[in-house]
């Protein structure tokens, strides 16, 4: 009788000690498969030359821990620089726009295009020495609000984005709050 209870015991601890966890799903395929959308929040900051990456086969959907020097080295890593005390207007190909001088210069956005929203690089514009007018497609903050000036040392980061009324900036970050 003591052998059956040990054998029911080790059998059954067994099964629950190697099962599989699903999540949406009565038949999970692997330790873990979510079926649907999950949310990772509080995580900390990734450090691309240390950290490790996980990547999602498209195919299986399977994560798997990859190298992140395998993903950065391929990042176009360069970066493109305009220093000016004059006027300016921004095609996109700038990812630093550092506008220094007195105050009263003019910055012009022009509307983005596909293929400089797949880009997806951020542009950095920087007011230095004087107030900066932005004209053209003024940049959106998250509550629908366009920005207009830039007050000297102020900095913001864009991103050109896909609104559903069309193409624009997207203020992704500022020195101040906005």
């Amino acid at each position: 009788m003591k052998k059956n209870v040990l054998l029911f015991l080790i059998l059954f601890i067994s099964k629950y000690s190697f099962s599989q966890v699903g999540i949406g799903t009565t038949s999970p395929q692997s330790k873990l498969h979510v079926v649907g959308d999950a949310r990772i929040t509080n995580m900390d900051v990734y450090d691309p030359l240390t950290d490790s990456v996980v990547t999602v086969n498209s195919t299986t959907g399977l994560l798997t821990k990859a190298d992140p020097k395998r993903f950065y080295n391929t990042i176009d890593q360069s970066v493109v620089f305009r220093g000016t005390a004059s006027d300016f207007t921004n095609d996109g190909s700038e990812d630093v726009i550092w506008l220094a001088g007195e105050t009263g210069k003019v910055l012009t956005l022009i509307t983005p295009t596909p293929a400089l929203i797949k880009r997806g690089r951020i542009t950095y514009i920087v007011a230095s020495g004087g107030d900066v007018t932005l004209a053209g497609l003024k940049p959106t903050i998250k509550n629908g609000t366009q920005i207009s000036i830039l007050s000297s040392g102020e900095r913001i980061a864009i991103v050109p984005v896909d609104y559903a009324g069309g193409y624009g900036w997207y203020v992704i970050n500022a020195s101040q709050a906005l």
